[in-house]
């Protein structure tokens, strides 16, 4: 991840899944695409609920970024 993009991060990998999506209502749109799937991963951090479902972490970062920056 370039370093620019890596500063602009406003959801990072050790968020809380349940909270980024309280946060942001839309990333559940998200994690629905990557499926990983909330009522398993609600405690979870971002990064710990990808590695679980074998999401890219990258590519989910980069989408719910993309989300948050709306």
């Amino acid at each position: 991840m370039p370093l620019k993009e890596a500063l602009d991060m406003k959801i990072t990998p050790d968020m809380n899944v349940k909270e980024t999506i309280l946060r942001y209502p839309r990333a559940m749109e998200v994690f629905d695409v990557h499926r990983v799937l909330m009522c398993c991963s609600a405690r979870l951090s971002i990064e710990q609920a990808a590695r679980r479902y074998g999401a890219d972490l990258a590519a989910v970062l980069r989408m719910l970024n993309q989300v948050a920056a709306r």
